[in-house]
């Protein structure tokens, strides 16, 4: 990818993550830079959350709060790794109504974090 396209690019996804409360320069800053490093670390997010909320789904269709708040908390710690406020708050709320047993309420809060991670990846291209 030449200079001009990578800078297009992360100015793009900078400006879309911007509803995602999403400091990508704060966590590059911490990655020393490694734009390389940090299309790893996504990759891994989409991929680990991408399971993680089918788990969270599964799990409270069955009514399994338990596991539900697992997949939750999962998705909370990888967001926060990556500095990625709106979807890590969001997956707290899930994991509280679970930890809570609410499932209903776990179920509802289920649909804007999903909206949230759609997001992601249509802002990271993936």
């Amino acid at each position: 990818m030449d200079g001009q396209v990578k800078q297009t690019t992360i100015k793009a996804q900078t400006d879309m993550a911007q509803g995602l409360d999403w400091n990508r320069a704060g966590v590059l800053a911490e990655l020393a830079g490694d734009q390389e490093l940090l299309q790893e670390l996504i990759q891994l997010f989409v991929d680990s959350s991408t399971a993680d909320l089918g788990e969270l789904t599964e799990a409270l269709a069955q009514g399994d709060c338990e596991q539900a708040g697992s997949a939750a908390h999962s998705v909370k710690g990888a967001a926060a790794s990556l500095s990625i406020k709106a979807i890590r708050d969001a997956a707290l709320a899930v994991e509280l109504a679970c930890h809570d047993g609410k499932v209903e309420v776990a179920r509802n809060r289920t649909v804007p974090l999903a909206g949230l991670l759609e997001r992601f990846r249509e802002t990271v291209g993936r």
